[in-house]
């Protein structure tokens, strides 16, 4: 198994290799001249304009290059240092300094792009002649080159992925020290003794002094999700997808949710700890015919807050946790939408939504007998449809034929079933900031229950009574199912008790 390294010292090391002059073209040199070039044009040009105080101008040109994706590097912003002059670049990577004074100069690039991958791109020193046209090119590192850099001790061939960000204080942009970020997904295994397995994996890095973690060793292909945790503050389970390209780039805010003491005045003595959460979202609903859709629901994951959108398609929720939260807008007849928000105490964050009309794709199902009844007053078949988290159907349950209830959580993406000697251990797959390792919160019925010993949900609820199982990750928790303090992963048990023989 592959060891990630401190990110401090790849993060170090990928600075000084963009800063070498003969590397990874991180610093500016003028393009050949070519033939009707703008490069060409710099020969031919005689004379300039003069500048204020008879000195005379010349042009710049550049082209930014992003050699991470293989395309122009659009929207960043170049500044000419110790000036106050700056340009973006077009879609096309290409931007442009008029009238220069003639004289030497730097120029400085900032992008989202390199200010996730930890990179300070500064050219070497430009001369710009009087009636002269400069052109130049800079272009990030290669992916080859930052794997290298950051990962060198990783398998290139087996484990060639990486995923690197930054995380920031999300109400004052600092670096958010002393935390870390943590990878979970899955890996299928195919071996003909055992079949397809699904081996649940956690990968953690820690945050470096400047706010960045890389974490190495990743196999090529991969679905998982990333969240950020520092003390009892953790970021929304971010999804994320690593494909071929082998590099994931995700940077996060963390949240620091304040605790406050108000005083009870019944009870001097007494106290009450209050969260005060100051972040707010507004945003607009519409449909696919750029129609607003009244009676949305609007929910921030993790949180009790929930709001409907207006005849305006409009939206507001307030008393929000500040950092990367995940908003989820939903409505009976529309495909739901979850997008990652970076929520802030500093301003109210804004968004617009387009939901896509629910395209039936299998025949209307008929609701019969008292078990779907059931089913659909509990409020499970709504949820279903809104692929609000994992679901076993009473059709599931009777195809697999388990022997226990917890058979039926083998496959839960976010939970971890092991046997042991005491009986079957069921938790999470991903360490939970509030509450100890592993931590999972169970319903059954709709009514909080806790085992007291592995093996105990077996034991208390015999597989034939159970009808339907939810299952949902520690930040995707339909608000009936909160628990104040416990952020855990969520399991939902429905039994016949409740929702009847069919």
């Amino acid at each position: 198994m592959f060891a990630d390294p401190p990110a401090a010292s790849g993060t170090n090391r990928l600075k000084k290799f963009c800063a070498a002059a003969a590397l990874f073209s991180c610093i500016a040199a003028p393009l050949a001249a070519q033939a009707g070039s703008a490069s060409s044009a710099s020969s031919s040009a005689s004379s300039g304009a003069l500048a204020p105080g008879g000195k005379a101008r010349g042009d710049l040109i550049g082209a930014l290059v992003d050699s991470v994706h293989g395309r122009a590097l659009a929207d960043a912003t170049v500044t000419v240092l110790g000036m106050a002059r700056h340009a973006t670049s077009g879609n096309d990577g290409m931007f442009r300094f008029d009238s220069l004074p003639a004289g030497t100069y730097t120029l400085s690039v900032a992008h989202p792009l390199l200010d996730t991958l930890g990179i300070d791109i500064n050219s070497r020193p430009i001369v710009v002649a009087p009636g002269r046209v400069v052109v130049v090119r800079l272009s990030t590192p290669s992916r080859s080159a930052i794997r290298e850099s950051l990962c060198a001790l990783a398998d290139a061939e087996l484990t060639p992925g990486i995923a690197v960000g930054r995380l920031r204080d999300a109400d004052t942009g600092a670096p958010a020290v002393a935390a870390s970020v943590s990878l979970a997904y899955i890996e299928l295994r195919v071996s003909p003794t055992t079949g397809v397995r699904r081996i649940s994996h956690v990968r953690r890095a820690a945050v470096t002094a400047d706010g960045r973690y890389v974490i190495c060793g990743l196999p090529a292909r991969l679905r998982g999700t990333l969240q950020a945790t520092r003390g009892a503050d953790a970021t929304a389970e971010v999804a994320v997808v690593l494909q071929d390209d082998t590099l994931l780039l995700r940077s996060m805010t963390l949240g620091s949710a304040s605790l406050t003491r108000d005083a009870v005045p019944s009870s001097p003595a007494d106290s009450a700890v209050r969260l005060r959460a100051l972040a707010s979202i507004e945003g607009r609903v519409i449909g696919i015919d750029a129609k607003p859709l009244a009676g949305a629901e609007a929910t921030v994951t993790g949180t009790t807050v929930t709001g409907a959108t207006t005849e305006g398609g409009e939206f507001s929720l307030r008393s929000l946790p500040s950092g990367t939260r995940e908003l989820v807008i939903r409505k009976i007849g529309y495909e739901s939408v979850t997008l990652p928000v970076e929520l802030t105490r500093r301003e109210p964050r804004k968004v617009a939504v387009t939901l896509l009309a629910s395209t039936p794709t299998l025949a209307t199902v008929q609701v019969k007998g008292t078990r779907e009844n059931g089913l659909k007053q509990a409020g499970f078949l709504d949820r279903k449809a809104m692929g609000m988290g994992y679901f076993v159907t009473p059709e599931m349950i009777d195809s697999l034929r388990p022997r226990a209830l917890s058979d039926l959580l083998g496959t839960a993406p976010g939970i971890q079933v092991t046997t042991t000697d005491w009986g079957t251990q069921i938790q999470s797959t991903r360490s939970v900031a509030v509450m100890k390792d592993a931590c999972v919160n169970v319903f059954v019925d709709r009514v909080p229950w806790s085992p007291i010993r592995a093996g105990d949900l077996d034991s208390a609820f015999p597989v034939a009574d159970v009808v339907a199982v939810e299952v949902y990750g520690g930040n995707s928790v339909p608000s009936e199912f909160t628990m104040l303090g416990r952020t855990c992963a969520t399991i939902v048990v429905w039994t016949r008790t409740s929702i009847g023989k069919p």
